[in-house]
């Protein structure tokens, strides 16, 4: 066999040449030290026809896709003509140049194909569960099945500290809390929290402290570090970690690992906005509903069932106080829903408290309350009040005053089982002036073990049943109240709420709010045995 120095009669050796080629399925083009054709394989040819000898390769079209300022030896990818060309250089027999062509397009249309799928399971697992914690392990176990060998992602700095949840292929992850200065060891960490993202290619994978990796990691061949962007503000920062004997990040991972992270970034601030506005849902609830003091003469109970789609926050407030052996109970419900009506009912219900120490009889109460709506700066200043103010009777049992301001009729529950509507009147305050409310006030007494329970609209309105269309109702509420004889108030409310809950199947359209008061049957006297 004939062979070839140097390339010194690649042309007598044409025939040779382009026997051994042809049999290959990568392109290969031989150029002189001009950048002209000297030989293109079949191969060649039917990815860039062009490739005849004496063409130059440095001029024309084909520039881009033949540069000759690209690293030598190094792959890269082009398009050329709707596909995909994988291009590599190479210096042979002196002058010579060979190029190397690939056509990738079917390999980038499947990784591609791979990285939507990717990008939509990350998206439907991201967003299973608004919990920021949840939300950072389902990022990390991503990462490790997609990306990388190791996953590390930061929360945004808290009190000078870092939390993070760690994770490698095939392992638990775990979580822990790291002070934010020592966060400055690792390369391109401080840049990703505020925000900026660092090519990897910038990083040193060595420089990585033993500490940030998983136990038994070995070395880390490959480090990527991309800022999850949040709403206005960073929501953390995604390191992944690629062991020796995986691949580096090109540019192709890069893409991908940033593409990831705005959804990562994405979805932990939503987790993070739902947390503080549950937050402060719970802080709301808690002043609507305050904790029932004891009384030795009687049981006081109650509960506000928000509607879901007001956010767990809604109008409804009730106010349980004993002050100077007087009992005072309140149930309100302020016009609107939301976080809106929740402030408002936690306003009035401090106001409530506040005019207790000048005025404790429910009609002229209610009354300083009407003239004070319209100062409040409330956009609907409607308010529908229960009051009952209540004191022990010598004998056992309690006398109370109670007035309604376009409240429903409280109810008693006497010994013998029956229940009976209280005759209250007035129109909701905030609607009218005073003389025009129409407010009175009723009297009555309940016998130790009888009991008053006040409710809002929102139970009798509830809709339920067979057909889902149907109230409650006031006089199911009669006949529930009737199976509570003898009960605490805690489990009448309870069980009340409990039933209507069951009728509604649990499709709240309004806030439901039940107090409950039973007077006490009078302490036994303990036997003294030894006297």
């Amino acid at each position: 066999m004939k062979s070839v120095p140097a390339f010194g009669g690649v042309l007598d050796d044409a025939p040779l040449l382009e026997g051994v080629l042809g049999a290959s399925s990568e392109g290969v083009v031989l150029c002189a030290s001009d950048d002209t054709v000297l030989l293109a394989n079949a191969a060649a040819k039917a990815l860039v026809p062009e490739l005849t000898p004496g063409y130059s390769v440095s001029a024309g079209s084909l520039t881009g896709l033949f540069d000759l300022m690209a690293a030598e030896g190094q792959s890269r990818e082009a398009e050329h003509r709707g596909r995909r060309l994988k291009v590599r250089r190479q210096h042979v027999a002196g002058s010579h140049r060979v190029w190397y062509l690939r056509d990738t397009s079917a390999d980038t249309l499947l990784a591609e194909r791979r990285q939507a799928d990717f990008l939509a399971e990350a998206g439907l697992r991201l967003t299973a569960s608004l919990n920021v914690r949840r939300c950072a392990h389902a990022a990390v176990r991503l990462a490790t099945d997609f990306l990388a060998d190791a996953a590390i992602l930061l929360l945004p700095a808290r009190r000078r500290h870092v939390e993070w949840v760690r994770g490698a292929a095939g392992r638990e992850a775990d979580e822990g809390r790291t002070p934010l200065a020592a966060m400055s060891e690792v390369p391109g960490v401080t840049d990703a929290l505020f925000g900026s993202a660092v090519p990897s290619r910038w990083l040193d994978p060595l420089l990585v402290p033993a500490w940030l990796t998983p136990p038994g990691f070995g070395q880390v061949r490959a480090l990527s570090v991309a800022a999850l962007p949040g709403d206005g503000v960073p929501a953390g920062a995604l390191l992944l970690l690629r062991r020796e004997g995986s691949a580096l990040f090109d540019d192709q991972a890069e893409t991908l690992v940033r593409l990831f992270a705005a959804r990562v970034g994405a979805a932990i601030c939503t987790a993070a906005r739902y947390q503080e506005q549950a937050d402060v849902n719970a802080a709301l609830s808690a002043c609507l509903a305050p904790g029932q003091p004891y009384v030795s003469w009687a049981d006081a109970a109650g509960t506000i069932r928000t509607c879901p789609e007001a956010g767990r926050t809604g109008g409804d407030f009730l106010d349980i106080q004993e002050r100077e052996g007087e009992l005072m109970v309140a149930l309100g419900d302020v016009c609107g829903r939301g976080a809106r009506a929740a402030l408002t009912a936690s306003q009035l219900r401090h106001s409530l408290r506040m005019l207790q120490s000048v005025e404790r009889r429910p009609v002229p109460l209610m009354n300083l309350i009407n003239r004070g709506l319209p100062r409040a700066g409330v956009p609907s200043p409607y308010l529908s009040l229960a009051l009952c103010s209540m004191r022990p009777l010598p004998g056992g049992g309690l006398r109370a005053t109670l007035a309604s301001a376009g409240h429903p009729a409280p109810l008693v529950l006497r010994c013998d089982g029956s229940v009976r509507a209280l005759p209250v009147s007035g129109a909701p305050l905030g609607a009218f002036d005073d003389d025009e409310l129409g407010l009175r006030a009723v009297d009555f007494e309940l016998a130790p073990g009888e009991l008053c329970l006040l409710h809002a609209d929102g139970n009798a309105e509830a809709l339920g049943g067979p057909g889902k269309g149907e109230p409650y109702g006031t006089a199911r509420l009669a006949d529930a109240l009737a199976g509570c004889e003898g009960m605490p108030a805690t489990a009448v409310v309870e069980r009340l709420d409990q039933l209507i809950t069951e009728w509604t199947g649990g499709d709240e359209l309004d806030d439901r709010g039940l107090l409950a008061v039973r007077a006490r049957p009078p302490a036994r006297k303990e036997r003294d045995d030894h006297g």
